[in-house]
């Protein structure tokens, strides 16, 4: 039977890439069957609210900046830490291709963009892992928090269990310091664990509260503004929610994840369908808009600089 499930393992890991671009191109499939189907409205919906889009690439855009630099904040290695500047063009740029990465092998990610800059493998990719299980950790105690005073199906349950997962979270992070207990853990995974526990100050933490803070902005004009009637809580929540359900879905982006949800709420709160999906794709443009506006102004005055040389 172990033998059997080995054998499993080891062929899912062979077909890795295979799989995440099948699935990846099956979630596609469907939302592009799904919004054939709708017609021209939900874009005519959307040329229509183009003061709130423009609202939202500014939400979004914001949001992207402040991940930049809550990555500056943990870094585990500062000298070989690229500039701000160069950081925000990297996240831009990554938010943009992640779109189409699973059809192009070899096409730059984050992690190649960073190392590509000055960065080493071990810095790059302990500063991602401390990163995004910071993200992680505000993400399940604004969950937490606000969950418990939704009108939702067993909010108080799920609000209690988020609070178990933060607090597990928090102490494994805190106890990573000391080694020696994860001296049986394989070696990759002991040695993301000892960067882990070096000390994350209250201010680089701050960036992570307004991380969330963006994106709860961007739900709440979003859904307000479309008619879609959403609270400060509710749209915290959300927040939350995103952020989860992003770090814990491997399909790029959480697409097809996140905007299902998007999706469902927006007719949960009384929107039509055809409006809802306008709101979905509203939000999705928006981020791809924004990271492309910031890449491309970045390389613009880079472009002038050199001119004027």
């Amino acid at each position: 039977m172990k033998s059997k499930t080995s054998k499993i393992l080891v062929f899912l890991k062979d077909r890795k890439d295979l799989i995440i671009r099948s699935i990846y191109l099956a979630v596609i499939t469907s939302i592009s069957i799904f919004l054939l189907g709708l017609g021209s409205e939900p874009w005519l919906l959307i040329i229509e609210n183009w003061p709130l889009f423009l609202i939202l690439v500014t939400t979004t855009g914001t949001g992207l900046i402040i991940q930049a630099r809550s990555f500056i904040a943990v870094a585990t290695d500062r000298n070989s830490l690229p500039n701000l500047k160069t950081i925000i063009e990297i996240w831009s740029a990554s938010s943009v291709v992640s779109v189409v990465a699973p059809f192009f092998a070899g096409i730059a990610t984050r992690t190649t963009l960073l190392i590509q800059n000055g960065m080493s493998v071990n810095s790059c990719l302990s500063t991602s892992f401390r990163q995004v299980w910071m993200g992680l950790e505000y993400a399940l105690l604004t969950a937490s928090i606000t969950l418990q005073a939704t009108n939702i199906t067993h909010g108080p349950s799920l609000s209690l269990s988020m609070a178990f997962v933060w607090l597990s979270a928090m102490l494994l992070r805190t106890n990573s310091r000391k080694a020696e207990r994860f001296q049986h853990w394989p070696r990759r995974a002991k040695d993301a664990f000892s960067t882990l526990g070096k000390t994350i100050s209250i201010r680089a933490q701050v960036w992570f509260i307004l991380q969330i803070l963006s994106m709860t902005a961007t739900y709440y004009f979003a859904f307000n503004l479309m008619g879609a009637e959403l609270t400060t809580n509710e749209a915290l929540a959300l927040s939350a929610i995103t952020i989860l359900a992003s770090v814990l879905m491997f399909v790029p982006n959480g697409l097809g994840i996140t905007d299902s949800l998007w999706f469902f709420i927006a007719i949960n709160r009384g929107l039509t369908v055809e409006t809802a999906a306008a709101l979905a794709i509203m939000i999705r443009l928006s981020h791809l808009t924004s990271s492309l506006i910031i890449y491309l102004a970045g390389k613009l005055k880079l472009s002038s600089i050199k001119l004027d040389n």
